[in-house]
């Protein structure tokens, strides 16, 4: 097992570090957020950051990697009380390692290319997901035909309830209802609180 070293720059000739690549990144493959809406919210803050420079410091950063197992720096999810961790991680094909999943958290594999096995469970492909239990010692082995690139998320579970509809996660089906009111008055997630 290979990790790839963190440089100073994840592209050559910028300034884009681990932090701010992995908090784009996070955004485009597990919040679904493409990079023309990311422009926009970066827009609103003030900073100017186009969705051609996102892509192409994306592909730039990849083509960088070596080509075994790759794992992103710890970025911008930092200091949360569920301590996620969002692992991109790529293995070369026929690779074959084992990661704990640390003690206490719920974590889940989406595979976003390739295929690929987890643990003893059947090869998996493209657009599957698969949960894992808090501290399971898992298998990840690629196929020997291509590599096999998933995200490994996990967190500390909260015990709250879950009240889900959509785009939208709530506590209560009230809460719910208020969020949808929101949304349709303009109001919902608005940081100015007007």
């Amino acid at each position: 097992m290979r990790i790839a070293p963190v440089s100073a720059s994840m592209s050559p000739g910028s300034i884009v570090t681990p932090g701010p690549l992995a908090f784009v990144l996070v955004n485009k493959f597990v919040n679904h957020l493409p990079f023309y809406r990311q422009e926009a919210r970066f827009e609103r803050i003030r900073i100017r950051i186009c969705r051609q420079d996102m892509s192409s410091r994306e592909i730039a950063a990849a083509e960088n990697l070596p080509d075994s197992l790759t794992c992103t720096a710890r970025g911008p999810v930092d200091r949360i009380v569920t301590e996620p961790d969002y692992l991109d991680v790529t293995l070369a094909p026929g690779a074959d390692l084992y990661h704990r999943i640390p003690a206490g958290k719920n974590a889940f594999a989406y595979v976003i290319g390739g295929q690929g096995r987890f643990g003893d469970g059947d090869t998996v492909g493209n657009e599957t997901l698969v949960f894992f239990s808090d501290g399971e010692r898992i298998r990840l082995r690629a196929s020997r035909a291509e590599p096999f690139r998933f995200l490994l998320c996990s967190g500390m579970g909260i015990g709250e309830p879950v009240a889900w509809q959509g785009p939208i996660v709530m506590n209560t089906k009230d809460e719910l209802a208020q969020a949808f009111r929101e949304l349709q008055d303009g109001s919902f997630l608005d940081p100015t609180g007007e």
